[in-house]
């Protein structure tokens, strides 16, 4: 009744079976497997990429046509509400970078407005005239109310004395100069360039190159190495200049005290006759002793330190100094601004003391009828009442 079961045991050696043998075969047949890959590509207009796209595009056409209208119309109100209130705009911020350079000369020609009213100009002779006498009494009264010239001339009669002016019409403008930079505006970040003028650019040059001032350290330091350099030689018993001079000058004594008799006058003989007679007899002088020294006995000499050499007198070095500044310190070469008519030549101021030759050009605008730049010198004083220097 109780009898195992055949067909129990073969299905469980049966499900053994297969496994073995598919490894069997796997570990066998494993170089014959194709490996192939696949890509699933997926839809490009999906339902919910048309759905967001629909979304955007509605709310980006809503924006444009009914937000955007009114904040620009916002900002076109407060404009002008500040173009009503006066306001201006801020200028842009410049910055400078690199050297100021010149820009190419240029020269007029004859259809700019500049050369038609050189034309007018030129045939009228009473236009010269008043150019000119506007120019000697301009000149004649900044000279009288200037109190160094008053000094050293006198009244000056500015209706007095000669002049010599020509009258010369420029062939082109002054040269321009120019810079580049950044230029940061309210809305852009930009390279520009931006004009210099005349003034400014010789200003800049100036102080970049400062050559009247660095001749003028350099004679004041010469002046304080050569005094320095004399008190070492005198030190060291060396000739100097000086000490040249004062042995010419005691050499030159000793030839005429050579000269003088060796016999005094007869009234100075006797006045020394009457004090040797009045004048008590004086003790005589002790005796020195001719014997030297010997090196070493006295004591200073044993404390022997490097001599203090007394320092130069800085008033002269500042002297030399503000001197050669004021002769090497020119001013700066202006050309006459475009449009305007050069007057230059020799104006004379007379005084009741001396008379004055000046060198004088200045600059005149037509348009205005004045002088827009004026330059004078003085060429040369001379004393009405002139006296012989060697005397009478």
């Amino acid at each position: 009744m109780f009898r195992p079961s055949t067909v129990r045991t073969a299905l469980l050696l049966a499900r053994q079976t297969p496994v073995r043998v598919a490894r069997h075969s796997v570990r066998h047949e494993s170089n014959a497997v194709k490996v192939q890959r696949v890509r699933f590509q997926q839809q490009v207009f999906t339902k919910r990429r048309l759905l967001s796209a629909l979304i955007y595009s509605s709310a980006f056409l809503t924006f444009w046509h009914f937000v955007l209208p009114a904040i620009d119309d916002e900002d076109e109100a407060e404009d002008e509400h500040y173009h009503e209130e006066g306001g201006e705009e801020l200028e842009p911020i410049f910055i400078p970078l690199g050297i100021t350079k010149a820009r190419p000369r240029t020269f007029y020609k004859g259809s700019d407005p500049e050369w038609q009213e050189f034309r007018k100009i030129a045939p009228d002779q009473a236009k010269h005239a008043k150019m000119r006498d506007q120019l000697v009494s301009t000149v004649r009264m900044a000279v009288a109310n200037d109190p160094r010239f008053k000094a050293r001339m006198g009244d000056i009669n500015v209706t007095l004395g000669a002049h010599w002016l020509d009258i010369i019409f420029p062939d082109g403008p002054p040269i321009e100069y120019e810079r580049a930079g950044i230029e940061i505006s309210d809305d852009r970040i930009s390279w520009a360039t931006r004009p210099v003028t005349q003034l400014n650019y010789h200003r800049l040059n100036r102080a970049l190159y400062p050559t009247a001032v660095f001749s003028s350290i350099y004679a004041s330091t010469k002046y304080l190495f050569n005094e320095h350099t004399r008190q070492v030689k005198q030190y060291f018993g060396l000739p100097t200049t000086s000490d040249q001079h004062s042995h010419r000058h005691l050499n030159t004594g000793t030839a005429g005290a050579a000269k003088t008799p060796a016999t005094p006058p007869p009234a100075v003989a006797e006045a020394e006759a009457a004090q040797r007679t009045t004048s008590p007899e004086t003790p005589p002088a002790p005796q020195q002793s001719t014997t030297a020294p010997s090196p070493g006995s006295n004591p200073k000499e044993k404390n022997v330190s490097i001599p203090e050499f007394t320092p130069a007198p800085p008033h002269f070095a500042l002297h030399i100094f503000a001197n050669t500044l004021s002769r090497a310190w020119k001013p700066a070469p202006m050309e006459p601004p475009r449009g305007t008519i050069v007057v230059s030549g020799l104006i004379e101021v007379k005084g009741t003391k001396a008379r004055m030759t000046m060198d004088v050009s200045g600059a005149y605008d037509p348009k205005t009828n004045k002088y827009v730049l004026l330059r004078a010198a003085v060429r040369r004083i001379q004393d009405i009442s002139q006296r012989p220097m060697g005397g009478h």
